[in-house]
């Protein structure tokens, strides 16, 4: 997601933070201090889905005249192996010596930086003039742009990203609001309002390389039954003024839902709506099948405990077990 900078200036946890702490306390320290300016972010590249994604996000969200301010199509293509990993580094860090150290390479540097010379050269230069924005390859490109008619002209979510009679969208609607004491915060990519029906909709896009019928694998393993909770909730606690007053006349907020869409196989976008079963889950946490998802109450939780302790090298389970975990069967 291509995200304001008045959001990121904006203090408060957002759900990608707190699944990080979930995951790992050391993790999320480090991207919260990123976050403050107080540490240099890590230079890796972004990958394909993400560069895809955050284009489509942006085009269907923000208009191209915003995906040209932002991004860069070329057809020059990144160098494979090493000498396109140098290449990457030597932009990101502008040292030589901290670019072959990144890159791993185990041929001598002399070596790698005949073969950069050679292959890479060009890669970097181009990337040097067009610091600031994301490149895309024309291959690439045309993967978004495939991904954008679908979703466009798909007979089941066109009214999403258009807009019919008595309807309305608003994309990257802020949410800001408190859970247990705790500032929060939420950027959504869209919410479509029905005013003949007076249903507000919450909605996240996702682009994915895998068939969307096969999605619900990824929604559990990223962790999107917690930020389809997360925002719901703040949806419901502290609405924006606009819906605020849309509510205050009797509309009723539906089910978040996830819409979906591969750039590997595009053309068949599928509408992911979650019930109040994972809803609730995403707060409260719970069990699918045998294994056991923490909801973000749990995440807000031990973000307290490690700020009040000031201790972060482990999860806050492993401090009060005194650094045990046991095993069974």
């Amino acid at each position: 997601m291509i995200i304001d900078n008045n959001y990121l200036q904006n203090k408060g946890l957002n759900q990608s933070l707190l699944k990080k702490l979930l995951y790992s306390p050391q993790l999320f320290l480090k991207r919260l201090q990123e976050q403050e300016g107080s540490e240099i972010p890590d230079d890796d590249e972004p990958s394909e889905n993400v560069m895809i994604g955050d284009a489509c996000d942006l085009i269907l969200t923000q208009g191209e005249d915003k995906f040209y301010e932002q991004f860069v199509v070329t057809d020059l293509i990144k160098p494979t192996g090493q000498v396109g990993d140098y290449a990457w580094h030597l932009f990101t860090t502008g040292s030589p010596e901290l670019a072959y150290q990144k890159t791993g390479a185990k041929i001598s540097h002399d070596v790698l930086k005949v073969k950069f010379q050679k292959d890479g050269q060009d890669y970097y230069e181009f990337l040097c003039n067009n610091r600031g924005k994301k490149v895309l390859t024309s291959e690439q490109f045309i993967k978004v742009q495939s991904v954008v008619d679908s979703l466009r002209y798909n007979d089941f979510v066109k009214h999403y990203f258009s807009q019919p009679e008595d309807t309305e969208n608003l994309y990257q609607v802020e949410l800001n609001f408190t859970y247990d004491g705790e500032a929060c915060k939420g950027l959504m990519d869209l919410i479509h309002i029905n005013h003949e029906k007076k249903l507000i909709f919450p909605v996240d896009l996702k682009v994915t390389e895998s068939p969307t019928d096969n999605w619900e694998w990824i929604f559990w393993k990223m962790g999107y039954y917690f930020q389809a909770s997360f925002y719901s909730y703040g949806l419901h606690e502290s609405p924006p003024e606009k819906i605020k007053q849309l509510l205050e006349k009797g509309y009723f907020i539906a089910p978040f839902s996830f819409v979906v869409e591969s750039f590997k196989y595009p053309g068949s976008p599928v509408e992911y709506v979650c019930d109040s079963t994972i809803l609730l889950m995403g707060e409260q946490g719970g069990y699918k099948g045998e294994k056991y998802y923490d909801g973000f109450a749990e995440a807000i939780k031990r973000f307290k405990w490690h700020t009040e302790e000031g201790i972060w090298h482990y999860p806050m389970h492993v401090y009060l077990n005194q650094g045990k975990k046991w095993l069974t069967l």
